[in-house]
């Protein structure tokens, strides 16, 4: 394979048969309990995270299996000046059917022309993302590895209570969420430092300044465009963009870590500000991954100083 391509992150860990059933049965409550109790661990979450942003289905002729697709959840981060999105209609920013389609056609390049994409036209702001349980995202890639209209369940926000706190007028971490689907073997993706993945980023960042910021003064209004990454790598690649952006404008000036249960880790990113004094960014570890999350507390740590407090509940 050529060296530049990689695969989703793959590992040995099963499921536990008792929290298999309950993703099967969209037990939220269960696959909750099972998968953040005091009995989970960092095997047990990297089958999770597995299990949750990976799927592979079969299609059927005659009653006969005749092909497997391999679909993995993917992410690209975007980070987006508070400016575009009070001057948007409300909800969520959306792109257009055509930019949406020109995107996907376009990341042919970045599959190595073997896999397919399915993205959806919304922007989804981070605490959409950390909010979601393992569950919720497994059947949002479900219905886009099978093209079915992506529908919302009861029970789907057990992790409701986690939220992000910034300033009024700090940047916004937001992400294009889409599927890749291969046929017989997982998708693949170009490294994020390939030159022709960097350019693509820098037109799509083009392309959405035309389409978000709707009059010729809003042009000033920042808006960067990372790199589409599988979904764990494209968590940690959203919030290491975001930290660095918000550091620029608000330096930091300590941080603090806190833990809740075996999961749940809160970010406080210590500020020189009038309106508030701190930034809380929660994240799990069930999402990032050992690695992602080691990633973001060593930039953390290079970009706020020492470690000022650290508690776990």
């Amino acid at each position: 394979m050529d060296p530049t391509l990689y695969t989703p992150v793959s590992t040995t860990q099963r499921l536990s048969p008792e929290l298999e059933s309950a993703f099967q049965a969209r037990d939220y409550a269960t696959v909750h309990s099972l998968s953040f109790g005091e009995m989970a661990s960092v095997k047990h979450s990297e089958a999770i995270r597995a299990y949750a942003f990976n799927t592979v289905t079969t299609s059927e002729a005659g009653g006969r299996a005749v092909t497997d697709l391999y679909s993995s959840l993917i992410l690209w981060p975007i980070i987006l000046d508070p400016q575009i999105l009070k001057s948007g209609k409300q909800g969520a920013p959306t792109i257009p059917e055509e930019l949406a389609a020109w995107v996907a056609h376009q990341m042919q390049s970045w599959t190595d022309y073997t896999s397919t994409l399915c993205l959806l036209e919304n922007l989804f702001s981070y605490q959409f993302i950390v909010r979601s349980g393992p569950l919720k995202l497994r059947n949002m890639l479900d219905q886009m590895a099978t093209r079915s209209v992506i529908q919302d369940e009861p029970g789907s926000h057990a992790m409701d209570d986690l939220k992000v706190e910034v300033p009024e007028d700090a940047p916004r971490l937001y992400f294009l969420l889409g599927t890749l689907s291969r046929m017989g073997d997982w998708p693949v993706l170009r490294h994020a430092d390939h030159h022709r993945t960097y350019l693509l980023a820098r037109a799509l960042e083009g392309a959405l300044k035309v389409q978000l910021c709707g009059s010729q003064g809003s042009f000033g209004w920042n808006l960067h465009v990372g790199v589409p990454e599988f979904m764990d790598t494209g968590i940690a690649s959203g919030i290491a963009d975001w930290m660095s952006v918000m550091n620029k404008r608000y330096p930091f000036r300590g941080w603090s870590v806190e833990t809740f249960g075996t999961d749940q880790v809160e970010l406080r990113f210590h500020l020189d500000y009038d309106q508030t004094s701190f930034v809380r960014l929660p994240v799990c570890k069930h999402q990032l991954g050992i690695n992602g999350l080691n990633r973001i507390l060593e930039l953390a740590a290079g970009l706020a100083g020492q470690l000022s407090v650290r508690s776990v509940h």
